[in-house]
């Protein structure tokens, strides 16, 4: 794959890119939990999203670009929790994703390391993300960039 990758800030442009990234991203999941499938125009949900993301204050998405295409993204924001907690300030992960041919070159590290600059320079102390709990490879991937356990989400279908 890529000889060279350059991580920078997602403009506009980027948009159709990251797409098709995330459209993999989205399939993954589904095929791991059925309460991962898309919802309807959720294609045009995420492209609203990214714009939002694009300009928000506490707000990024990384792109990672090999070969003049986007081999993979971060979205990445930053929270804050109450103060009597350690961690007022945390950064989030909402969505790492890196394309089916990107994949075992580096391209999530990468990308994460950037985030880790992103979050440091805005002051966040820690950082939280969720995983599907099926998704053996995120596991092991963050599990490698040094994260343990911290909380656990329960889900309930209403009826």
């Amino acid at each position: 794959m890529p000889q060279s990758i350059t991580i920078r800030e997602a403009v506009e442009r980027d948009i159709e890119g990251i797409i098709p990234v995330w459209k993999q991203f989205i399939k993954l999941h589904a095929d791991l939990d059925p309460r991962e499938v898309k919802i309807p125009h959720a294609e045009e949900i995420f492209r609203t999203l990214l714009r939002e993301r694009l300009t928000g204050k506490d707000t990024g998405v990384l792109v990672a670009v090999a070969e003049n295409e986007i081999a993979g993204f971060i979205l990445i924001k930053i929270e804050k929790d109450d103060p009597v907690f350690p961690d007022p300030v945390f950064g989030f992960v909402e969505i790492i994703a890196v394309s089916e041919k990107g994949r075992r070159h580096g391209i999530g590290e990468i990308l994460y390391q950037k985030a880790l600059n992103w979050f440091k320079e805005r002051g966040a102390s820690s950082i939280r993300l969720f995983i599907v709990p099926k998704n053996i490879q995120a596991s092991s991937f963050w599990k490698k960039m040094g994260f343990s356990p911290y909380l656990e989400l329960l889900y309930k279908k209403i009826e």
